[in-house]
């Protein structure tokens, strides 16, 4: 029997996300251009408590919404993130957020200022771990009662996050893909040590370079000296996205869906 999830992030309520500069650095409005040397991130409070209270209230409500859509595995919606790459590389060392750089990116469709890679990249604090054992007691205490062993979790594969960040410091893109995997490696290894049995590790960039998956990208994912999903338990099911699919007919339900979400307070 095929199980059901959702892939990628759920929808954000408007009282917790007011913007999408994503990857893209287009908005600009919000000042989020390479002129400003700034990345704005899109939240709607700039409290770090109310915050982190806005993004818990939105993690519950994007599991009840997987929940009541009848999915049987459960993510966190990734409600705590204002982009699924750049959050995993603000618990990174070595990437500057501050000064953004120029850069063409996609495959060369898109254009504009990153974050900028100024040292060694390494873990510096894991936070999957952590967003996992939130995500399961709140499956667990829903009315669902859904078990650990339901939750999945999601990580940025290295290729994309090389594509969607600017090198100033490593010799090669290889280089630089093989060290990003290294710490994608360490948050899965927490992940497994957590209990989590479903992992996903998106790759979207796969489909814009497959000369250079063949050459190296694939290498970071299952290869020598930094196999980021290399050997892992036969318990756990890791998945690689390789293509993000866009169905356009829905959008506006899902907007309405976001817009009438209520923040609850406890």
């Amino acid at each position: 029997m095929l199980s059901t999830k959702a892939v990628g992030s759920w929808c954000k309520p408007a009282w917790l996300f007011a913007g999408t500069p994503s990857h893209c650095n287009d908005d600009k409005e919000k000042g989020n251009t390479t002129k400003d040397k700034t990345w704005k991130t899109g939240w709607t409070t700039d409290d770090p408590s109310e915050l982190a209270t806005r993004k818990e209230q939105g993690t519950i409500w994007a599991i009840q919404e997987q929940i009541d859509a009848g999915l049987d595995i459960l993510s966190d919606g990734e409600q705590k993130r204002e982009s699924y790459i750049h959050y995993h590389l603000r618990h990174m060392d070595g990437i500057d957020f501050d000064v953004l750089t120029e850069k063409s990116y996609r495959g060369g469709t898109v254009s504009g200022g990153l974050p900028t890679i100024t040292g060694p990249v390494k873990a510096r604090e894991l936070y999957a771990a952590r967003d996992f054992e939130f995500t399961k007691g709140v499956a667990m205490s829903s009315a669902a009662r859904r078990s650990p062993s339901s939750i999945t979790i999601s990580l940025p594969g290295p290729m994309t996050i090389w594509d969607t960040t600017a090198n100033t410091h490593y010799e090669s893109d290889e280089e630089l893909c093989m060290a990003l995997a290294r710490g994608i490696r360490q948050e899965v290894a927490s992940l497994i040590a957590a209990g989590c049995k479903h992992i996903m590790i998106d790759e979207p960039v796969w489909v814009r370079y497959p000369e250079l998956v063949k050459s190296w990208g694939g290498k970071a994912l299952d290869g020598k000296p930094a196999p980021a999903a290399r050997h892992l338990p036969r318990h756990v099911a890791t998945a690689i996205l390789s293509a993000h699919l866009t169905i356009l007919a829905p959008v506006q339900h899902v907007s309405r869906a976001c817009q009438g979400a209520r923040m609850s307070r406890s």
